[in-house]
């Protein structure tokens, strides 16, 4: 357990990168621009929003607060300025997972099922996901963090239009979008607490796309020990493999977006929460195992 400082290495690359990426496309026709965000954009966008997961946590610096700035500038890349709503209602989500009535900050909520009615709308909302969907739970006034994070990232795309242009912020805001929507490294968000087994609320990815994403996959390991940085989590599941050899997996983000995509029954109503919101009737109730 503890924070590992060299993760901050890692996030000053990948902005760097990302940046830079951003800027090279900016000549290019925009369908070219919008084809390399999701093809290459989205992989370090989604890196990049794993890291922000790791400051979430204080497994970076031993500071909160320098945890604060690091993720705000992770955020960056990302257009949408997510990171600190993100930190408060993550670690809500740690605290309540699975409870009803938007305790769980993460889970879907009431507007969610009601939503998601047919195949189209499950697409627009996995998507869309963390820009449409919202927590049902009772509002609270945004800490100050909040809004520094808005100031922050509205300077610096202002900043980076003005000397890159429209199609550098096209680039990002695609890659942003698609990284934690419908992309084979989006849908990890979606597959993190598919109910894959009874009594199981948190699901793990063992695959080739962990290499990209600092073994985000990993996800029951990090449940149990929310405190284990990312570069040692795939040490606690060999440290202990009689918890998690037994446990259901997902083999492929690749096949669970394909099934997302064409299988009936996919969507909020297969996350894990204690009690679902009732949908319409004409959500249906069956669904495929995994």
């Amino acid at each position: 357990m503890g924070p590992n400082a060299g993760t901050a290495v890692a996030v000053v690359l990948l902005v760097g990168l990302q940046l830079s990426l951003a800027a090279s496309v900016a000549q290019q026709p925009w369908w070219v621009v919008v084809l390399l965000a999701y093809a290459l954009g989205a992989f370090v966008s989604h890196a990049l929003g794993v890291l922000i997961h790791e400051a979430a946590h204080d497994l970076v610096f031993k500071s909160s607060r320098a945890n604060r700035w690091l993720a705000m500038f992770a955020n960056v890349p990302l257009v949408f300025p997510a990171a600190m709503d993100f930190r408060e209602k993550h670690l809500k989500h740690h605290a309540h997972l699975g409870e009803p009535d938007g305790a769980d900050t993460q889970a879907p909520q009431s507007w969610d099922f009601h939503f998601v009615t047919n195949r189209l709308r499950t697409f627009v909302w996995h998507a869309a996901g963390p820009i449409l969907t919202h927590s049902d739970a009772p509002t609270h006034r945004p800490s100050k963090w909040v809004f520094i994070n808005l100031a922050v990232n509205a300077a610096a795309m202002v900043l980076f239009t003005w000397a890159f242009g429209v199609k550098a912020l096209l680039f990002l805001s695609v890659a942003g979008v698609a990284a934690f929507g419908h992309h084979p490294v989006g849908v990890r968000r979606y597959g993190e607490h598919l109910v894959l087994a009874k009594d199981q609320p948190t699901s793990s990815y063992y695959g080739p796309l962990n290499w990209l994403s600092f073994d985000v996959g990993y996800h029951v390991e990090h449940h149990d020990l929310p405190s284990v940085p990312w570069n040692r989590v795939r040490a606690l599941h060999d440290l202990a493999p009689e918890l998690y050899r037994e446990l259901a997996f997902i083999p492929s983000w690749t096949r669970l977006l394909w099934r997302l995509t064409t299988v009936p029954g996919e969507g909020p109503e297969k996350y894990f929460l204690e009690r679902k919101p009732r949908a319409p009737e004409a959500h249906g109730t069956g669904h495929p195992t995994s």
